[in-house]
């Protein structure tokens, strides 16, 4: 496997803030092998209780989620630790792909190229390979303007 990502290096982007993980989450993560120190880091944190409310314009909530275990691991740190023995080609921005018989053939905005058997798009809510791939797609404002949360830290 091959990831190719388009930040130049690892630290590229300021990765400062933190990601909720809840307990499904953490099994998973507890299973591969690489992610065991994200659990001992400093910056890993553990709550009892943590709430979380989306709310639009006028308050009303949306989507409300309560949970007993969560974890709350810097980005930066799991980013690092998700990257262990995986070969990551840096600086590679997406263009386009065709899909070929045997899989499919990725263009790169360096000029380079790659075949393989999947092509997984991991760019976020503008992904270039949606939009090649569902071009008539429209992103649908949610009214989220505001996350809030409530939570304790175990000592």
């Amino acid at each position: 496997m091959i990831v190719f990502e388009r930040d130049a290096g690892e630290d590229f982007r300021d990765q400062c803030y933190f990601i909720t993980i809840n307990s499904m989450g953490i099994d998973v993560l507890k299973h591969i092998s690489a992610v065991h120190d994200v659990f001992s880091d400093s910056s890993t944190m553990s709550y009892d209780q943590c709430q979380l409310k989306l709310v639009n314009k006028s308050m009303n909530t949306m989507f409300e989620m309560s949970s007993e275990e969560l974890k709350l691991i810097e980005r930066a740190t799991l980013r690092r630790n998700l990257l262990k023995n995986i070969d990551v080609q840096w600086n590679k921005r997406f263009v386009s792909y065709e899909i070929l018989d045997d899989g499919v053939h990725v263009h790169f905005e360096d000029g380079s190229n790659v075949c393989g058997s999947l092509l997984v798009g991991c760019d976020g809510a503008k992904s270039l390979v949606r939009v090649q791939l569902i071009p008539d797609f429209q992103l649908d404002e949610t009214g989220v303007i505001r996350v809030s949360g409530t939570l304790e830290q175990n000592e």
